[in-house]
Formats: structure tokens, C-alpha cells, sequence
């Protein structure tokens, strides 16, 4: 008996009815993404291997995996971008403020000695006082002297400390009449204090001192008080001020403007440090005061 020869079928696979894309089916893809999605992420928070992953991608697989490979290097690129904002803005950050507090804590407790000699060397008007040894001369000349110390800070530097004194003679036509009218008016103007007309005068030059050692700056300048020490009995005056810089990075100071009018010059003495430092140094800043001789310097 005769079997019945049945024809060859060919089995078919029908497409499915929306296609293939990117080389998977519809059913199948889903599941590639879904396997491969916290591997992608993983490589998208690791910049560098990130981007090696993505440009790999392109060259094996270009038309499977274009816009997924583009997709993690941009992204690899801007988590890099940001990793190293942050790093660098917390680095300076981190070491300007650790260099600056160092810095603050210096103690002044040894000093130079120094002798301003005025315009008029030999005339008996000069100036002489102490200066902690850790602040640096600048420029001096026979009238002016100024002394700094500075601390470098994320590179850019910073005024910790700074002495500043000068002494001017009297007119050549002044006479010692009039030196010793311009002391009592003066003496009797810091004595009434901001109620006398004759204050903001006085306190306008005492301002643009401080202006000569911030310049630009806004200084809140404190009442005058009386100085006396054992070297200076009468005529000195001493205003406590603080200063905010202008320009970044901005920092507050403290200081001490001291006016020493005589019959032969006028004096001015300032010093002044940012807040830390002055606060920690109260003694260093009484001694030197208390240093300060005019005139006669025996």
C-alpha cells in the first residue's frame, strides 16, 4: 500500500506586523533594555569608563546602539563635567579656609624697633616704635613706613596685619603760638566728642588715613579716646575702627589709628589686622602702643 506522499512544507516565521528595530524583535527588545539599563546607568555615573563604553559602542555596533552610545557619552560627559566643579570648588574651598586659619592664629610676641625720622632729619621731630618681627618693611621713606604681613590664599594675598605710620612738620610759617592754639582747640574738640562742630572735621582726616591703608574700603570709625602710656602723657588720641574689604575675597579688620599732634610735627600710627588675628593679639597691640615715643627719643 501505496503511502501517501505528503508535500514539503516550509515552516515560516511571519514578520511581526510592526517590524524589527535595531535588529531585535518587538518582543525581544524590552528585554534586552531592561537586562542592559542599570549596566548603562552604572556607566553613566563613572565618566571615564562611560565614555570608553559609548565610543566602543559606536564603532562595533553603529546602527544598533547609535543613539543609546551619544546618549551615555553626553551624559558621562556632563557627570564629569559636574564631578569636577564640585571637586575643584570644595578643593579651594577646603584649602583657601584651612590656609587662612592658620595664618590667623599667629601670635605677635617679638619685635624690631624702629625710628621714623621725619621730613626734617635733626630737627628733634621723629617717630619711634616696635613691630612684630613676622611683618615685612615696605618702601619706607623718611616720613612714611609701612610694614605687612601677608598670607597666600587659594593664590591670591592676603593682608593678615599691617602698620602704617607717618609724621608731617607744621606749615614752615606756623609759629609755636599757633602749634600750641591748634592743641587746645583740638584736645578740647576730642573731649566734647560728636557733639562739638569741630569733630567731623578731625574725624575726616583720621578717615582718610585708613583710606590710605584700604583704599577703596568704608572704615566705621569709634569714638576718640584719650591715650596716655609712659611715653606719651598728653596730646594723643586713639580711634578703634573696623574695615570690610571691597574687593573679593572680602574680609573684616580691626585696627587703631593713634593722632599724636606736638609743637614740632603731627603723628599718625595705624594698625590694624583681620578679625581673628586681632583678637588673638590684644597684648601685641597694647605693647606697641605702649611703644610709641614722639619728639624725644632718648
Amino acid at each position: 500500500m501505496n503511502q501517501e506522499q505528503q508535500p514539503n512544507q516550509s515552516i515560516q516565521t511571519e514578520p511581526s506586523s510592526s517590524g524589527s528595530t535595531n535588529g531585535f524583535s518587538q518582543q525581544d527588545q524590552p528585554t534586552v533594555l531592561s537586562k542592559k539599563k542599570y549596566f548603562l546607568l552604572l556607566l553613566a555615573i563613572l565618566p571615564p569608563i562611560g565614555f570608553l563604553y559609548g565610543i566602543w559602542l559606536i564603532i562595533k555596533k553603529p546602527k544598533q546602539w547609535l543613539w543609546l552610545a551619544a546618549g551615555l557619552i553626553v551624559i558621562s560627559l556632563l557627570v564629569g563635567a559636574a564631578y569636577f566643579y564640585s571637586y575643584r570648588h570644595y578643593f579651594r574651598n577646603n584649602t583657601s579656609n584651612n590656609a587662612l586659619t592658620t595664618a590667623e592664629n599667629v601670635i605677635y610676641s617679638k619685635y624690631h624697633t624702629y625710628i621714623l625720622l621725619g621730613l626734617k632729619p635733626g630737627s628733634g621731630g621723629a617717630m619711634k616704635f616696635d613691630w612684630p618681627i613676622q611683618l615685612i618693611q615696605h618702601s619706607p621713606s623718611n616720613n612714611n613706613a609701612t610694614f605687612n604681613q601677608v598670607a597666600k590664599v587659594a593664590d591670591v594675598q592676603v593682608r593678615l596685619s599691617a602698620i602704617y605710620a607717618s609724621s608731617y612738620p607744621w606749615p614752615a610759617t606756623s609759629t609755636l603760638d599757633q602749634a600750641n592754639s591748634y592743641l587746645k582747640q583740638f584736645n578740647q574738640t576730642m573731649q566734647n566728642g560728636p557733639t562739638d562742630k569741630s569733630y567731623a572735621g578731625y574725624i575726616k582726616n583720621i578717615t582718610q588715613y585708613i583710606q590710605k591703608a584700604w583704599p577703596g574700603a568704608t572704615a566705621d570709625v569709634a569714638t576718640a579716646q584719650p591715650l596716655s602710656t609712659a611715653n606719651i602723657k598728653s596730646n594723643a588720641w586713639q580711634f578703634d575702627f573696623t574695615v570690610k574689604t571691597t574687593k573679593k575675597p572680602i574680609y573684616n579688620y580691626s585696627g587703631k589709628i593713634i593722632y599724636i599732634p606736638t609743637q614740632k610735627n603731627y603723628y599718625y600710627f595705624l594698625m590694624s589686622a583681620i578679625d581673628k588675628t586681632w583678637q588673638k593679639n590684644s597684648s601685641a597691640w597694647q605693647h606697641i602702643s605702649a611703644s610709641i615715643k614722639v619728639d624725644q627719643l632718648k
